[in-house]
């Protein structure tokens, strides 16, 4: 890095933001080896050395440079990371609808699970501490929804919390959870990323086979911050063609109708 640095320039060197990087966890791994090697003995934290090995670790991170240099994956980063806008209303209504179902567990299921109630015997919230997921707070309360929405056994807690209330009409609040967030929001975000993600490789794949080796210097560098800029805006319009497509189906069904 030293090297690079002195044959460059460092304002040459802090333009390429692989250079960033490097620079970055080169930093980190030095700063963190003097401050353990310097520290006295009394601040046991840092002058302990067995951290450090962890912290050689982020060398590691140093490969991610080389799949930068690989189209395909420099697409699929680039795609990810300009999808997160366009993302935030669908993550912003799931983050709602935790909202409401978390207000709602917790008035009727909050204080249930305790170390103190003998009907939890009787259930499987004792196995692979599914006790600590529980609706006795709002921050727990979100946890334990959280592991509804993104983990496969959501029946472990719907059928025991069924077993501790006594009463069949705590299905309701599961299944309808389950039908509205996972069914219905979380499969909407995984079909539109899907979509993104196929079409922005097709696009690239058409690029490339388009691509004239000739062009190079500084005008590669302007095609490439063009591509970053239409690459927003083809993920809005996919999604727009997405949404609109299905209006289209709707109303003409409608018309038909009438």
């Amino acid at each position: 890095m030293a090297l690079k640095v002195y044959s460059f320039g460092f304002e040459n060197y802090w333009r390429d933001g692989q250079n960033r990087f490097d620079f970055l966890i080169t930093w980190i791994i030095v700063i963190g080896e003097t401050v353990t090697f310097a520290s006295p003995d009394e601040f046991y934290f840092f002058s302990n050395g067995e951290w450090i090995r962890y912290l050689l670790l982020a060398r590691l991170l140093r490969l991610i440079r080389l799949l930068m240099h690989v189209r395909s994956y420099r697409a699929f980063v680039a795609t990810f990371l300009t999808l997160i806008p366009s993302l935030m209303p669908y993550l912003g209504t799931i983050f709602c609808v935790l909202c409401i179902y978390c207000s709602i567990g917790v008035q009727i299921f909050g204080g249930i699970v305790n170390a103190g109630n003998p009907a939890l015997e009787a259930t499987e919230l004792t196995d692979d501490d599914y006790l600590l997921f529980n609706f006795n707070d709002y921050p727990n309360g979100m946890v334990t929804l959280f592991n509804l929405l993104v983990m496969g056994n959501w029946q472990v807690w719907m059928q025991s919390y069924k077993e501790l209330t006594g009463t069949s009409w705590s299905l309701v609040y599961f299944i309808s959870f389950y039908l509205v967030t996972v069914l219905l929001l979380l499969n909407l975000v995984v079909a539109f990323v899907l979509e993104a993600f196929f079409a922005e490789m097709d696009l690239e794949a058409s690029g490339n086979s388009e691509e004239d080796d000739k062009d190079a210097g500084s005008g590669k560098g302007r095609k490439r911050l063009a591509g970053t800029k239409t690459r927003s805006q083809r993920v809005d319009i996919l999604l727009h063609h997405m949404l609109s497509a299905e209006l289209d189906k709707s109303h003409s069904s409608a018309s038909s109708d009438a």
